[in-house]
């Protein structure tokens, strides 16, 4: 006669078993396939960084194609948010908020002070001027030492 358990833990040690070698092909399954996304992914990022280096021999900085790829992803996020607002009213509200605090941070002060600076060339610098100052000093530290020994 089959022995029947009672309490929690009925399952015999052969079914136990079981589920533990079928958890671990199920591991298995998922390292394998995240083997093969991380794959792809870093041959996806092979291609965008291929993309990013012809975009710098045509002159463009890689920062500002991958800044105006993240703005325009971020818009689209905004965009989408905003629609999620079921209520008319209350998406006419939150349109009017933003017109109020500004979409486009270049109209505002500090943000034409932002895009004016990054339209400047910038100048050639020579060493820091600290890093120099402290250079020099502990020169004359050195030499000091030197001349009293």
């Amino acid at each position: 006669m089959a022995r029947i358990l009672e309490g929690k833990n009925r399952a015999s040690a052969d079914e136990a078993a079981s589920f533990v070698d079928k958890f671990e092909e199920l591991e298995a399954e998922v390292a394998s396939e995240r083997g093969k996304f991380m794959a792809a992914c870093r041959a996806i990022r092979e291609r965008q960084k291929e993309l990013l280096e012809d975009a710098k021999s045509q002159g463009l900085k890689k920062s500002v194609v991958k800044a105006i790829a993240k703005a325009r992803e971020l818009e689209a996020k905004a965009r989408d948010m905003l629609a999620d607002i079921e209520d008319d009213e209350d998406r006419t509200y939150a349109v009017d908020i933003r017109k109020a605090l500004g979409d486009d941070f270049s109209t505002l002060p500090l943000g034409a002070a932002a895009v004016e600076a990054a339209d400047k060339p910038k100048k050639k610098k020579g060493p820091d001027p600290a890093a120099k100052a402290a250079a020099d000093a502990w020169g004359k530290e050195d030499a000091a030492a030197a001349a009293k020994h």
